[in-house]
C-alpha cells in the first residue's frame, strides 16, 4: 500500500468515526432507589366506594327512639333498643372522602432504561465541528486521496 492508499484509508476511517459519533446513542439503565416524600405537595386521593365489610368483633348497639323498617311496609318505633351485631355480620358502607397524603413517603425502586441520541445533546455541535475540521483538511486533497464525495466544508469557527 502506498502513501496515497494509507492516507485514504485513515482519512476514510476518521470520517466514518465522526459520522458514527454523530449518529450514536447513549444506551444504559439507571437504577432508581430513592424515597419520594409527598409532604407539602398537596397530593389528595379521592375515595368514593360502597364496599361490603365484615365485622371482626361483635358490636353492641343501644338506640333511643329508633324507627326500624321491617320491610313490606311494616315499621317499628321503639324507645330503647339494645342489639348485638355478631362477628361476621356483613355491612355495606359508603365511603365518600378525600385522603391527604402529606405524611406519606413512596419508596421508589425501579430501573429506568435510557436512550439518548447524541444529536440531542450538547456534544452534537462539537461532533459536527469535528467533521468539518476533518473535511477542511481533506477537501484540498480530495482528488489526490480518491475521495471525490467530500463536499466543501463550512468555514472554521473561531472561538471568542
Amino acid at each position: 500500500m502506498g502513501v496515497q492508499g494509507f492516507a485514504h484509508d485513515n482519512v476514510a476511517e476518521l470520517r466514518d468515526v465522526v459520522q458514527q459519533l454523530q449518529a450514536a446513542h447513549i444506551k444504559t439503565t439507571i437504577p432508581l432507589n430513592q424515597p419520594l416524600p409527598l409532604k407539602g405537595l398537596g397530593v389528595v386521593v379521592p375515595l368514593h366506594q360502597e364496599p361490603t365489610v365484615s365485622l371482626v368483633d361483635p358490636v353492641q348497639l343501644n338506640l333511643d327512639g329508633a324507627d326500624i323498617n321491617l320491610g313490606a311496609g311494616n315499621q317499628l318505633h321503639a324507645q330503647n333498643i339494645s342489639l348485638v351485631l355478631p362477628a361476621g355480620t356483613l355491612l355495606k358502607i359508603k365511603l365518600d372522602m378525600s385522603i391527604p397524603l402529606d405524611d406519606v413517603t413512596i419508596p421508589i425502586k425501579l430501573d429506568v432504561p435510557v436512550d439518548i441520541a447524541m444529536a440531542n445533546t450538547e456534544l452534537a455541535p462539537q461532533f459536527r465541528r469535528l467533521g468539518n475540521v476533518v473535511d477542511r483538511l481533506v477537501y484540498p486533497a480530495k482528488d489526490l486521496l480518491g475521495m471525490p464525495d467530500v463536499a466543501k466544508p463550512d468555514p472554521p469557527i473561531v472561538p471568542k
